[in-house]
């Protein structure tokens, strides 16, 4: 949290009037915190131990915690009731500041927004078809307050302060009408609201996408699946190399697959069916720790769809149309209700997810480098491994590997792969 000069000097002097021994401060980061000193801080006099445990709390997204405890554990201190609670109220206020600021970059994008705030149905038949178990009405009701948000917006020239259901309202239409969170049925996707009409003509494409993308599970593991895969290869899965340390191990230069885990991926999952297209992994082909991807040999016994072709071309730009398919799961970063609660309701499945290429940047590791593609694609919990897909061309560009609430998505550019040993032992295709 970026508080100005005068408000973290009274933060500070307010926590030093309290905090007056280390034994204190040991006491108010366990309570309150949730973790010990010694990991904020080495010896050191207690004004500085202050200074680094509040840059600790504002660096670990800990800021409203160590407020609020303050606020509980020293009730009796007067520079700490009447310093702090404004800054606390500060501090929960910027959620939704941000979340007002991000929706309004993506309405800009929306085309016919008007037209289609002037008719509402068809928002509430592109939620209904993305969600089939939301209400109607309880829809049309957020969707209103989102107008009423979008209306406030326009005849102010600051943002307004939205209330939480006109902030709900705003996700909503973006939701609906903007980056769509698409079921996946019978290997094809549902219809796109009219934004995204062009889907339509690379429905056959997406279709090859959808057949190569799985789900990662483990049968006998702590967690019954853990995210998303597709083919690279004719028998080779990519995911994200965090997936390789929770079910393999490192054996002198190579990596070896747990099989006590039943590690496999089912290519189906998908709403409102029970078939499964699951494969077995068989053996961990390498880890490219650099580019964070991890490459998986699965089972070729039964069919297993065609691999997606890898986009060799290293430049890409801003505004580019792509797509994700992956499983969103419950995502409790997502502080509103509503659409937490009705995507808990249909989460774990096959979903499209549609959008635009944000920036890509590129960072040099000693001799190695690497990039990142910033999106603004649909997604949460359970969606890393999914390909990156360009939409024009059908070729996966990137692997989803973690997103931030608010900001953006994040895949690692697969055009780095081309002509390296992984790729040639994976067998890719590059295009």
């Amino acid at each position: 949290m970026d508080f100005e000069k005068k408000e973290r000097t009274a933060l500070l002097d307010a926590l030093e009037s309290a905090i007056t021994t280390p034994d204190t401060l040991q006491e108010f980061v366990w309570r309150q915190l949730g973790t010990t000193l010694h990991k904020i801080t080495g010896p050191a006099v207690l004004s500085v131990m202050i200074i680094q445990t509040v840059e600790w709390a504002n660096a670990s997204t800990k800021m409203e915690d160590l407020l609020q405890g303050a606020i509980e554990m020293f009730p009796d201190n007067l520079a700490v009731t009447r310093d702090l609670p404004p800054l606390l109220d500060k501090v929960r206020r910027r959620p939704q500041q941000e979340a007002t600021q991000a929706s309004i970059r993506q309405l800009r994008n929306i085309q016919d927004l008007p037209a289609l705030l002037n008719n509402l149905n068809d928002l509430v038949k592109a939620l209904q078809q993305m969600l089939p178990t939301t209400d109607p009405d309880a829809t049309r009701v957020v969707l209103e307050a989102g107008k009423r948000a979008i209306k406030r917006m326009t005849e102010q020239e600051q943002i307004p302060s939205l209330t939480e259901e006109e902030q709900t309202g705003l996700e909503t239409i973006v939701l609906a009408a903007g980056r769509p969170a698409l079921l996946v049925q019978n290997g094809d996707f549902s219809q796109p609201p009219g934004p995204w009409r062009i889907l339509e003509k690379h429905r056959a494409t997406i279709r090859r996408a959808i057949a190569a993308t799985g789900r990662i599970e483990m049968l006998h593991g702590p967690h019954p699946w853990i995210g998303t895969g597709f083919l690279v290869g004719p028998t080779v899965v990519a995911v994200p190399d965090y997936m390789a340390s929770m079910f393999g191990e490192e054996d002198g230069n190579r990596w070896k697959l747990q099989s006590t885990l039943g590690v496999q991926i089912d290519f189906l999952q998908e709403y409102g069916s029970a078939a499964k297209a699951d494969h077995a992994m068989i053996g961990i082909i390498g880890v490219d720790a650099n580019l964070g991807v991890a490459f998986l040999e699965v089972d070729s016994r039964g069919h297993l769809p065609p691999p997606l072709t890898l986009a060799a071309d290293k430049s890409v730009g801003p505004e580019r149309n792509v797509y994700l398919v992956g499983y969103p799961s419950r995502d409790s970063r997502r502080p509103d209700e509503f659409m937490r609660g009705v995507l808990e309701n249909i989460s774990d499945v096959k979903r499209l997810c549609p959008g635009k290429i944000l920036k890509a940047s590129s960072q040099k590791n000693r001799q190695q480098k690497q990039s990142m593609l910033a999106h603004d694609c649909t997604s949460s919990g359970g969606m890393g491994g999914a390909p990156l897909v360009d939409l024009e061309t059908g070729n996966a560009i990137g692997l989803h590997y973690a997103a931030r609430y608010l900001e953006a998505g994040y895949a690692q550019q697969l055009s780095l792969l081309h002509g390296t040993r992984l790729s040639l032992d994976a067998n890719m295709t590059f295009a």
